[in-house]
């Protein structure tokens, strides 16, 4: 009985945060309330308050079920180039590419850099990533950062393109920065 109780309050979380992001295509994020939310949810504030503190836990939740797809997306590989890792990283960013502008527009497309920051190093413990070698723990976590912090920015100017790049092109054009980045070591 349990279980179908969790299942109840996962279906609710997510109408939840499909009921967020529905009201940001209307109005601000700023102006939204938690009733509002709720409301447009068909849940009562209570159902709210059970889930989450504030309205800014739906965000969490909603890049957690991203991250969630993506890391997803990255399992169904069978070896982890960084081509394949960077063509997988934009065609997902670019299925989810209107909301993505709609974080921007709300001036919270940070906070995605920020939830990345968890669930990014994730990668590196799949036994089929072979493009890394880290000598220590610290090593890697500067570097997955500088990484983050780059792919981020990247995908920031991306999304605002009108004359974007494919996927494919966007990994030859990182590749190739790595490329002549590592020639001037």
């Amino acid at each position: 009985m349990k279980q179908k109780t969790n299942r109840i309050a996962e279906q609710s979380k997510k109408w939840l945060v499909q009921a967020l992001l529905d009201l940001m295509r209307e109005k601000p994020y700023s102006s939204i309330s938690v009733k509002e939310i709720a409301d447009r949810a068909q849940l009562s504030r209570r159902t709210f308050y059970r889930n989450f503190k504030i309205k800014e836990d739906l965000l969490s939740e909603y890049f957690n079920y991203l991250f969630e797809d993506y890391t997803e997306s990255l399992k169904e590989l069978t070896v982890l180039s960084i081509n394949d890792v960077l063509i997988t990283y934009f065609e997902f960013w670019n299925k989810h590419i209107n909301e993505l502008k709609l974080l921007k527009q709300n001036h919270l497309f940070y906070l995605i850099m920020e939830q990345a920051n968890s669930f990014i190093p994730n990668i590196n413990k799949f036994e089929n990533v072979k493009w890394h070698d880290y000598d220590n723990h610290t090593e890697e976590e500067y570097i997955g950062l500088y990484s983050i912090g780059g792919l981020w920015n990247v995908l920031s100017n991306w999304i605002d393109r009108t004359d974007r790049q494919s996927p494919q092109e966007m990994a030859q054009i990182i590749i190739k920065a790595f490329r002549n980045f590592s020639k001037s070591i």
